[in-house]
Parts: structure tokens; C-alpha cells; sequence
């Protein structure tokens, strides 16, 4: 039997598809690899903003905003990061319009995956706020792609990059959870529960999110 014209294309068009989702698959992975790092002092400045917004969300927006070196800094990833920051420590205050408009611009901005997805999951939570739960869904979709990227080339990952990692990761999990219990699927919510339950050796050291977790008991 012969095989119709139609089908061969189709055939091949599947061929051509896959083949171009492995080549951004390993063009990802070299550029993921060849990023210049932050320098370690920058890295310590963005954790210490990263916790400190909890406590006083206010004090890290007029910081961040009159921050010269975030402002002007040459590394685009810490430039993207301190937004990150500032967009976080927005929603917080209630100004949620203020945060998903820098949410938004980085996601669309930045060429680093990880950094998009810590953008896609800041905005998972924001969507819970505001009961947003069709865009909800669709950010939790692009944060389980790219974390899944992300995952592997962690071995071209340094200390900072692992603990951006492992809380986003966790922080995705969290706000999954939330959304899963609020719809009463229940069998979703105990999968979600028993990853934050088995990894919390990972995001221990983050004070918000293991109070979280111990809220959870």
C-alpha cells in the first residue's frame, strides 16, 4: 500500500519539529553553562533582599528603587533578579498591579530560564490572590517547563544559582498545593503535599517557606 502524500509531509514535519526542539535543547544547555556568574558579593545581596522583603517589604522597594548598583549594574541576571525582588516585596504591600507589571517584564525580558520561572511562579501566586485560576493554571504550565529545563544543567549551577533552584522549586509546590486544595482535588493536593513533605530538607533553611511547611501539620 502506498503511503499518501499528505501523510509523508505530516511525517516529516514531525521529524523537522523534533529535531528543532532538540537542537534549543542543547543550545540552552551550552548557554546555560557558559553564563558569567554573578560575583559572589552580588549574590549575597540578592539572598539578603530575598529574606529580608518578608520582614520589611517596604524598606527593600525604597532600597532596591534607590540602589545604584541594581539600577546600573552591567549583570543582567542580577539586574533581573533585584526586580524579581522588588516585585515580590509589591505584592506583600497589596500592590499587586505594581508587581505583576515588573513579574511581566521579566519573564518577557530575560533569557535566562531560571529566572523565568522564579517570574512564572511569583505570578502563580498572584493569580491565587486575585482568583485568577485560568491564568493560574497557564503560569504553573510555563514553571513546570522551564524548572524542568533548568534541572538539567544544574551541574553548571553555582551555590547561588541551587538555592534560586531549590526555592523556586519549592515555592512552585507550595502555591500548587494551595490552588489544588482551594479546587478540592484532593488526589493532587497529597501528590503536591508529599513532595513538599519529602524535600523540605531543601528549603529548610528558608525561614517563610518551612513555616509553611510546618503549618501544613
Amino acid at each position: 500500500m502506498k503511503t499518501s502524500v499528505p501523510a509523508i509531509a505530516n511525517h516529516r514535519r514531525q521529524h523537522i519539529i523534533i529535531y528543532v526542539a532538540a537542537i534549543l535543547t542543547v543550545v540552552s544547555f551550552i548557554l546555560s553553562c557558559t553564563r558569567q556568574p554573578i560575583p559572589e558579593a552580588d549574590q549575597t545581596r540578592l539572598e539578603s533582599y530575598s529574606r529580608l522583603k518578608y520582614k520589611s517589604p517596604a524598606k527593600v522597594i525604597r532600597d532596591i528603587t534607590h540602589d545604584t548598583l541594581a539600577l546600573h549594574s552591567r549583570h543582567a541576571d542580577y539586574h533581573d533578579e533585584m526586580r524579581l525582588n522588588t516585585a515580590a516585596a509589591y505584592a506583600l504591600t497589596l500592590r499587586y498591579d505594581s508587581a505583576s507589571a515588573i513579574l511581566t517584564s521579566v519573564i518577557d525580558r530575560t533569557s535566562n530560564d531560571l529566572l523565568r520561572a522564579v517570574g512564572d511562579v511569583d505570578m502563580m501566586s498572584l493569580c491565587l490572590v486575585t482568583s485568577r485560576n485560568k491564568e493560574f493554571y497557564d503560569y504553573r504550565l510555563d514553571a513546570q517547563y522551564r524548572l524542568d529545563n533548568v534541572a538539567d544543567y544544574d551541574d553548571c549551577m553555582d551555590e547561588h544559582l541551587l538555592w534560586l533552584y531549590r526555592t523556586t522549586q519549592a515555592k512552585y509546590h507550595f502555591a500548587s498545593l494551595n490552588y489544588f486544595m482551594r479546587m478540592r482535588l484532593i488526589l493532587v493536593a497529597e501528590a503536591e503535599f508529599a513532595w513538599i513533605d519529602s524535600k523540605r530538607d531543601t528549603y529548610s533553611s528558608d525561614t517563610t517557606l518551612y513555616a509553611n511547611y510546618l503549618l501544613l501539620h
